[in-house]
């Protein structure tokens, strides 16, 4: 059975999950453990958008990384749904998981960069883990975190 309880008592701001406690944060730096997932090439990494009228897209985007505390970038590497909502309306939430570990990061777009330090540090990334070429690189300006591993 699930027990009812809203809070445990050993955690914080924490909220129920199916009778297991998550620990939730929020804060406008990334942790070295978030940035620890959005740089896990076996992480999970999906990014949704919002277009002018309201409509929601979801990519995942395996390109997604953390190259600091406050900024989240990812290679357009195919398709435009995503590069469309982002220049329309500048918002993304962006989700990083692994087993029973889950990041959240809500941000603003900075823009797209097709040179520059974080181009080129975008682009040697996914060469690497994926031997493609990137069109750009994506900046997101980190706002809101919440996440961790979930308690048993």
């Amino acid at each position: 059975m699930v027990e009812q309880r809203t809070e445990n008592p050993r955690v914080s701001g924490s909220t129920p999950l199916l009778g297991i406690f998550e620990r939730r944060c929020k804060m406008a730096k990334l942790s070295k453990e978030a940035m620890d997932m959005f740089n896990d090439p076996k992480a999970y990494k999906v990014i949704a958008t919002v277009d002018s009228q309201g409509k929601l897209n979801v990519a995942v985007k395996g390109s997604l990384m953390a190259i600091d505390e406050e900024t989240i970038v990812y290679s357009e590497l195919y398709g435009k749904r995503t590069k469309e909502n982002l220049e329309a309306t500048k918002k993304a939430a962006i989700v990083a998981f692994k087993g029973t570990t889950t990041y959240q990061a809500k941000g603003t777009l900075q823009g797209f960069k097709t040179s520059g330090d974080v181009f080129d540090k975008a682009a040697k990334t996914v060469k690497e883990r994926f031997n493609l070429d990137i069109k750009n690189a994506a900046i997101i300006k980190v706002e809101e975190v919440s996440g961790g591993a979930i308690r048993m």
